[in-house]
């Protein structure tokens, strides 16, 4: 679901996406690889869009700016610099920090 064009016709995704622009950053092993923007946002998962063209490992931790939460990653679909990702584990502190941000565009978008 588009929020903001409502469903489209094609729709094959479990959850609804919200347009969004969130800082985040993605882990490897303990380490930050490469700063990203989160594009769209469901409780399922992400399109992360990166400055530059970089290969991303099939799976990786995704920070949001505003968030200590680790949100575990799989990656779906790359093409030139987005990503799109599948949230792995989606609960607790992780599951949270994603529902706060969605909350938080649902609340921007109708204020």
């Amino acid at each position: 679901m588009n929020a903001l064009k409502g469903p489209r016709p094609n729709e094959q995704r479990k959850f609804g996406r919200r347009a969004v622009a969130i800082h985040a950053t993605i882990e490897v092993e303990c380490r930050t690889i490469v700063s990203c923007v989160v594009r769209n946002l469901s409780e399922g998962g992400a399109l992360l869009e990166l400055i530059d063209t970089v290969a991303l490992p099939p799976s990786f931790i995704l920070r949001l700016h505003n968030s200590d939460a680790k949100i575990p990653c799989m990656l779906n679909r790359s093409n030139a610099n987005t990503h799109g990702v599948v949230f792995e584990q989606i609960n607790g502190a992780a599951g949270a920090a994603v529902l706060r941000a969605i909350r938080d565009t649902k609340d921007a978008m109708t204020a």
